[in-house]
């Protein structure tokens, strides 16, 4: 008898609990037809889980994504949320532990007061097939060691400013992204910020087109950096970058620029000209590179000054207009297994007693 009372006490506790929510769907559009004519009133009612489908239309106003929410606009030409007012942005990423915007232009309006497009603070959430500008400053801005943005299909593009900055532990990941056309460099990273990069494009920023300072942390892959006012890839202070598979094309000053403290790994990286050096490295700085091929900078195709260290392997380095390789250094650079040929200058020009150049064809 015991036994039975137990089961039935524990089946009709079991009956008075909550039953979960199910996931609802709010439409946004500004005939009426739907819940919602802004896409404010539909995040205000929305919850955990929730799907919010904007309609096609010009939305003034600001967004401030809820956790958890999912928020689909009719495609980039169709959906644009636009806003100015103040120091604020447009989108607002703060407090969310996972969210998605997706299918919308977010362009900040114009402005003499500096604020970002997108802001990302203390928040996780992917923003995919999506174009962001407009921005004084940088068009998204992602700070914090608990900020982690991932664009996927993103377009960024004429920002007043770097097209994205991740800054103060802040991580972020770019994959099939364009970042274009930004007053400053294409993506800055610093204070100890991260960033994964794939399959992305970088091309004709005001700056780098991928700028590393303090400790920040890179990984590229798949990747293509080309026509940019300053270097495609500059490093420096303590900063670290892992390379594979880039392609850099015709960027104004050295494609891939090491300075200082930082660190680099390359394989498999094609530099097509150019009004610098291929990769040079400046200060205490190493890199290691393996099978590139420079082709027809203005510079040294691989140019090592001060301390620096280039460790070069199975290279080819062909057409620069200066010298092919040149080691000024004092660090213990190397080029083994490699070809130089065609270059105006020497092919390889060692001052740096410890450099080593084994196995090599000069032309």
């Amino acid at each position: 008898m015991r036994a039975i009372v137990r089961i039935g006490v524990c089946a009709c506790f079991a009956l008075v609990l909550p039953l979960p929510a199910f996931a609802g769907s709010w439409r946004v559009s500004q005939d009426g037809s739907g819940d919602s004519r802004t896409i404010k009133g539909a995040m205000d009612a929305a919850s955990h889980g929730d799907v919010i489908l904007v309609a096609s239309g010009l939305y003034e106003e600001p967004v401030a994504l809820r956790d958890g929410v999912t928020v689909i606009g009719a495609g980039p030409q169709q959906t644009v949320v636009r806003y100015s007012y103040a120091f604020d942005p447009v989108l607002v990423i703060e407090h969310v532990s996972s969210g998605r915007i997706e299918g919308m232009t977010i362009e900040r309006a114009a402005s003499i007061l500096e604020g970002p497009a997108v802001l990302v603070t203390s928040g996780s959430a992917v923003l995919a097939h999506c174009t962001i500008s407009g921005g004084v400053g940088p068009g998204i801005d992602v700070a914090g060691v608990a900020s982690n943005l991932t664009l996927e299909s993103v377009t960024v593009l004429e920002n007043d400013g770097p097209g994205m900055t991740i800054r103060a532990g802040a991580r972020a990941s770019l994959r099939e992204c364009h970042v274009t056309a930004n007053e400053g460099a294409g993506v800055s990273v610093g204070e100890g910020g991260r960033i994964e990069v794939h399959a992305s494009r970088f091309s004709g920023n005001g700056g780098a087109g991928i700028l590393l300072e303090s400790d920040a942390i890179a990984s590229l892959d798949d990747c293509e950096i080309r026509e940019h006012s300053s270097s495609g890839l500059r490093v420096s202070d303590e900063a670290t970058v892992e390379g594979v598979d880039l392609v850099f094309a015709e960027n104004a000053e050295s494609a891939i620029r090491l300075t200082e403290h930082a660190v680099g790994t390359f394989d498999r990286v094609r530099i097509d000209g150019g009004g610098g050096d291929g990769v040079l490295c400046e200060g205490d700085a190493s890199c290691v590179v393996l099978e590139a091929r420079v082709a027809s900078v203005n510079g040294a195709g691989l140019r090592a000054e001060d301390r620096a260290t280039i460790r070069a392997r199975t290279c080819e380095v062909m057409g620069s207009g200066r010298d092919g390789v040149a080691f000024a250094s004092a660090g213990a650079c190397s080029l083994l297994h490699s070809t130089v040929a065609r270059s105006v200058g020497d092919g390889v020009r060692v001052s740096g007693e410890a450099a080593q150049v084994e196995h090599c064809i000069l032309a």
